[in-house]
């Protein structure tokens, strides 16, 4: 069940955005680059969960095993916000339906583009989605030397 993030959710999301990051971008991703990228990228914005823009699949009342976000870039353009499902979930359409409900929650305030940095795992997944890769972009870690290799994408909403 797709449902708003809660405050009271804040624990479990970071635990599900940690446990997604650092189990499925494994593959794609040096150790060290993991380690200093995750601390940032398990962080979840109390402001998403304030301005209801943060869903989460509530696997039957159990908590959070699926979340994403969104935010307004500008008037006309949203970015999604911290995809995750937890990998003992994976390949049930957690993923895809939290991406529906955020995309049309965009679209009704007004939306018409959304955009996506990937991480490089997650590329393949949102090209099924309908997104067009616009190009490669990274993150700075905050380590020197450290950067997080990401691919930029969007799509018509």
């Amino acid at each position: 069940m797709i449902r708003p993030a809660l405050h009271d959710d804040m624990p479990a999301l970071r635990a599900l955005t940690h446990a997604c990051y650092s189990q499925l971008l494994a593959a794609d991703y040096p150790a060290a680059t993991l380690r200093a990228a995750l601390p940032h990228m398990c962080a979840v914005d109390a402001g998403y969960l304030t301005a209801a823009h943060y869903r989460v699949w509530d696997d039957d009342g159990a908590g959070p095993v699926g979340a994403v976000g969104w935010s307004a870039r500008d008037d006309t353009s949203a970015e999604v916000r911290k995809l995750a499902t937890h990998p003992d979930h994976l390949r049930r359409g957690i993923a895809r339906a939290l991406m529906a409900s955020i995309e049309q929650d965009a679209a009704i305030q007004g939306h018409k583009v959304m955009h996506c940095a990937s991480s490089l795992t997650a590329v393949p997944f949102y090209i099924s989605c309908g997104y067009t890769v616009i190009g490669p972009d990274q993150i700075e870690t905050g380590q020197a030397g450290v950067v997080f290799a990401i691919v930029q994408l969007s799509k018509a909403i």
